[in-house]
């Protein structure tokens, strides 16, 4: 399915699945609605020789998927990470001056979206998170508004589609997941044009999508359990996870045991004269993990797909909305998407 909403909506009117792949605030909906199977006992064995997923799994991950809880619940009990990354703009340097991606307000040509103090305070992280995930009206309406504006200012509002459309040069920047910016500079290498990604100063979104499974998929049957789990350690096997990796453009939340690293510095590590030092221990948890790259390297694939710690640090995840909040918000988005009521006025 296309986005998370319609995989929810098809499992609504009756489509059943054994195990799904979707963002942690669906899974998080599924777990408060009592629709997903805990993960066996047997699953987290790192004896097991065949759990590739225990095994592999970056510990960065494993830590955040931990704090992300519901009813008591967390994440990691009920799912395992399949990709993540952040939301940020693939942006053409020719056409788009750098210093303007460092604000989101290059979406609207107007004020900044966030005034510099607020990052300053002690409990910016905390602040930062009850921002990311505030439904109530007022804070919609603003967004709505602001929206509105930049929605003059869009070629289009469908993610995907923007892709394409930096490839071909028919956008100069688009806001996208930093897999998709992945996938949309290797792409462009291709036809000789150069992409960048930028992920503005102000915040931004850190998502995660990962592994479920669903009680009316399985029935209780033990085997379609144990099935389900061999699938998420089959596709969380390193030589699985590269090949994903190489051909999603997404990053995996496995560091493993040393094979991916060595895939990364094969796709990104240079020796010319002129490199830069990027560290890598944080995901994979050695203090000498770290690739060599190009200098001029370093605001693009690798950038995307393992973004520094100072970029994680001003991250908020997006948790499960209420049901009114939701409403709240399907309202504005089909105001913006569907027709613009302020344009009617």
């Amino acid at each position: 399915y296309g986005y998370n909403e319609e995989l929810y909506n098809q499992l609504s009117l009756g489509s059943k699945f054994d195990v799904v792949c979707t963002s942690e605030y669906m899974i998080m909906k599924f777990m408060d609605e009592g629709r997903v199977e805990p993960l066996s006992e047997e699953f987290f064995d790192k004896k097991n020789k065949l759990n590739y997923y225990q095994k592999g799994v970056s510990t960065y991950i494993n830590d955040r998927f931990r704090e992300l809880s519901i009813k008591d619940m967390t994440l990691d009990k009920y799912s395992a990470g399949y990709m993540w990354g952040t939301m940020g703009i693939v942006y053409n340097p020719e056409k788009v001056d750098e210093e303007d991606t460092k604000h989101w307000d290059m979406l609207l040509n107007e004020k900044k979206l966030m005034d510099e103090s607020f990052k300053k305070q002690k409990n910016y992280p905390q602040k930062l998170k009850e921002i990311m995930n505030d439904t109530s009206k007022e804070t919609v309406d603003q967004v709505e508004e602001i929206l509105s504006k930049m929605r003059i200012n869009s070629y289009s509002l469908e993610n995907d589609s923007g892709k394409a459309d930096m490839v071909t040069g028919k956008v100069v920047a688009n806001m996208q997941w930093s897999g998709d910016a992945t996938y949309s500079m290797d792409q462009a290498d291709e036809d000789n044009l150069r992409l960048l990604y930028a992920v503005p100063q102000e915040c931004t979104n850190l998502y995660f999508d990962g592994w479920c499974m669903l009680k009316e998929g399985l029935k209780e049957d033990p085997r379609k359990k144990q099935a389900a789990e061999a699938w998420m350690n089959f596709i969380s096997r390193e030589d699985n996870v590269i090949r994903n990796m190489y051909y999603t453009g997404y990053t995996s939340v496995i560091s493993g045991k040393g094979k991916i690293l060595q895939y990364l510095d094969f796709m990104y590590g240079a020796e010319s004269d002129d490199t830069i030092e990027y560290p890598l221990d944080y995901f994979f948890g050695e203090k000498d993990a770290c690739l060599e790259i190009d200098k001029t390297e370093a605001k693009r694939q690798i950038y995307a797909a393992y973004p520094p710690r100072d970029i994680l640090e001003r991250s908020a995840v997006m948790v499960c909305f209420t049901d009114e909040a939701n409403k709240r918000i399907n309202r504005m988005w089909t105001n913006i998407r569907c027709f613009d009521l302020k344009t009617l006025l």
